[in-house]
């Protein structure tokens, strides 16, 4: 197996929401206590790269993990239709900051694809969302929550993702998360 190490450097930030089910979104309930994902499906291409984001090393292997989105029909945003998701559907693109669209960009995530969103409710006059986007690859060394640009309201880690509900598609025998925690306006009309 070949790998490269390439060097992201993002700012740390500290640590601060645990992600538990709302009551007001239908879908966090599928992210229970006690479910498991299970990777199965197609083994890994052999071609992974490695990478360095803060105290977090993995590998990835991004050609994998754009095979695996091409059949993804939608994020889970617009699955589940609610308004909450309806609402960071309505601006996921400016809910992720550059850098970590840049980070999803080279580990091969469709960004508007995530495997799952959910609404925690109203922080310091912001909703705080959660979700996480799926991709092929391993956990070399665990860390802390990050930041891709110092000063936002949000944060992300690299995460096993044994304890989210499985992938719809197949990411290979190895897969991780990104998991992430952002603060966003309500923009709908309809009020939550």
């Amino acid at each position: 197996m070949t790998s490269q190490l390439a060097e992201t450097q993002f700012a740390l930030k500290g640590h601060g929401f645990s992600r538990a089910a709302s009551p007001l979104c239908p879908r966090p309930a599928l992210a229970a206590e006690g479910m498991q994902a299970t990777e199965t499906g197609n083994p890994m291409t052999g071609k992974m790269d490695e990478l360095r984001v803060g105290d977090q090393v993995f590998r990835y292997d991004r050609d994998l993990t754009r095979q695996a989105y091409v059949s993804i029909r939608t994020g889970g945003a617009e699955e589940c239709g609610c308004s909450y998701c309806g609402n960071f559907a309505a601006q996921r693109s400016l809910a992720y900051p550059a850098g970590f669209l840049s980070l999803l960009d080279q580990l091969g995530i469709d960004a508007n694809k995530e495997g799952e969103v959910y609404e925690l409710g109203l922080v310091e006059g912001l909703r705080l969302y959660g979700g996480w986007l799926f991709f092929a690859g391993e956990l070399i060394e665990a860390g802390e929550r990050l930041s891709p640009d110092a000063g936002t309201e949000f944060e992300f880690h690299i995460t096993d993702p044994k304890r989210l509900p499985k992938a719809d598609v197949s990411f290979g025998d190895r897969v991780l998360a990104v998991d992430f925690t952002t603060r966003i306006p309500w923009i709908l009309e309809e009020e939550p």
